[in-house]
């Protein structure tokens, strides 16, 4: 389990810690329409990835520059997020 100081983030670091996994500024993700940051958990209610849905209201040239699927969502491990927000 990732070492976490028991301090949560706030949503602007949040934010810029979403901007940063997706590839794009905090300028860019502010534009977006998205469902929030979403958990997927196991059986055993251990969260393993979070996802973002977007909207089809969002800029198209700045979803253009996102990794999303053909539902437009983006999917993080959850060891991909805790290892970003380590850093």
């Amino acid at each position: 389990m990732a070492q976490n100081s028991g301090r949560h983030m706030t949503e602007q670091e949040r934010n810029e810690h979403i901007a940063h996994l997706l590839g794009i500024s905090i300028d860019e993700f502010k534009q977006l329409h998205h469902s929030g940051l979403k958990e997927v958990t196991d059986s055993e209610l251990q969260v393993y990835k979070y996802y973002l849905k977007f909207s089809n209201d969002s800029p198209p040239d700045i979803l253009d520059k996102i990794d999303i699927d053909a539902q437009n969502t983006v999917y993080f491990s959850a060891a991909e997020w805790e290892k970003e927000k380590q850093e």
